[in-house]
């Protein structure tokens, strides 16, 4: 699949993909140079287009998504407004794998993800990354940090799912 114009990329980003489309998707923005190019879908009113930009964005190695940290505040805005928790989920998912430091930590974000970390409410996908996400923020600041552990140690496991007291026993180890 060479480069798509914009309208292509929205025809294939509008249907359901499989493995082998979004890899194949992945290579030709890629080998376009461009890993950019599907960011404007991540906004786009049609949550599958949306959710299919965002999946097929987690297949970029980690040298095409360091490519994607001027547009992290982008990202990080859509987490904080979507009602898409699809969306959401995969969002977090792409943003804690880019690089971190001290001056990339949003309050906002933060204050987010320990919120979420401990919402019923929330998808456990979305608990587990807010978890993790939050864990790595605090990690820049040690007062963070242990606000942070106190707030994990108070968590009752018996109201969460095996995902997320893994993620839990994982971080109190």
């Amino acid at each position: 699949m060479g480069m798509k114009t914009y309208e292509e990329l929205e025809e294939i980003l509008s249907g359901r993909m499989n493995a082998d489309d979004i890899l194949s998707l992945c290579s030709a923005v890629a080998t376009s140079g461009s890993v950019v190019a599907l960011m404007p879908f991540l906004h786009s009113a049609d949550p599958i287009v949306a959710r299919n930009a965002a999946w097929a964005m987690t297949h970029f190695t980690d040298d095409e998504l360091s490519l994607l940290v001027s547009r992290r505040d982008e990202m990080t805005d859509l987490v904080l407004s979507t009602g898409n928790t699809g969306l959401r989920r995969v969002l977090l998912a792409i943003l804690y794998r880019m690089p971190c430091t001290a001056e990339d930590v949003r309050t906002d974000f933060l204050d987010f993800c320990l919120s979420c970390m401990v919402s019923l409410d929330q998808p456990p996908g979305v608990q587990s990354l807010c978890m993790k996400t939050a864990r790595r923020l605090c990690s820049f600041y040690p007062e963070l940090s242990e606000e942070f552990m106190r707030t994990v140690k108070g968590m009752e496991p018996c109201y969460y799912t095996p995902a997320l007291k893994s993620v839990r026993n994982k971080i109190l180890r």
